[in-house]
């Protein structure tokens, strides 16, 4: 797929979240690195550490349960037992998606809630962080896949206009709206950006005024299959 999937459905990052410097005497977390660093989110939210893999640890020093926090913002929690921590649970984007698994009856079920919405806009933030990241590197890899696509078929031609346009086709497409999250919006971003490339590919590969471009016919048999909402006309003048 040439779209991100929907990392999370995180809320939209409305607010400056304010950074502290580390807590040299703090004790780490299991399993987390003692170089971590210590971040405040904000007045009176939970101290989330940084650890050596990117994610973030939280853990209220009372011996119940413990937090991960993903790059992709989303969560897992740890419930302490007298053998020490038990095994990871599931990931949720958030608290809708926790709720959902049934995990509001789970050990600890309120404070956790209270965890999750503490945490949201920080995980938006990181989600976001994270689509974009991963938009940026699929869009150089998607250029190195259509040039390696143009070599492979350099000797069938027919093939590949119809590969390019199946690629074309499996692009993320929509209007972002205010009710999109947004890493939503990343995903949509990145899916129009894709698309342009693919028919700047073709424009410059397989010109309209060439012997191996789109026929008006080929084009209309393509769009009467296609998938998306949006018409296939890579020769049609760039908005």
């Amino acid at each position: 797929m040439l779209s991100s999937p929907t990392l999370a459905r995180a809320l939209v990052f409305v607010s400056a979240l304010a950074m502290a410097a580390c807590d040299p005497g703090a004790e780490p977390l299991p399993g987390a690195a003692s170089s971590e660093k210590v971040m405040v989110e904000a007045a009176e939210a939970p101290v989330l550490r940084e650890a050596s893999d990117g994610s973030y640890l939280f853990d209220p020093g009372d011996e119940s349960f413990a937090a991960i926090v993903y790059p992709t913002g989303e969560v897992a929690f740890r419930d302490y037992t007298e053998a020490g921590f038990s095994e990871v649970g599931i990931r949720v984007s958030g608290y809708e998606d926790w709720k959902a698994h049934g995990e509001k009856k789970a050990k600890h079920g309120r404070r956790k809630a209270e965890f999750l919405r503490a945490t949201a806009e920080r995980r938006a933030e990181l989600a976001a962080s994270y689509a974009t990241q991963g938009s940026g590197r699929a869009l150089e890899q998607l250029d190195l896949e259509l040039r390696a696509l143009a070599l492979e078929l350099a000797e069938d031609p027919a093939t590949l206009r119809r590969r390019l346009f199946e690629l074309w086709d499996d692009c993320a497409e929509g209007e972002a709206t205010p009710e999109h999250s947004t890493v939503d919006k990343a995903r949509l971003e990145h899916g129009r950006a894709a698309r342009q490339q693919i028919e700047s590919f073709i424009r410059a590969q397989l010109p309209q005024d060439g012997p191996k471009a789109y026929t008006p016919a080929e084009l209309a048999k393509l769009n009467a299959a296609r998938a998306s909402q949006a018409e296939f006309a890579p020769y049609a003048p760039a908005d």
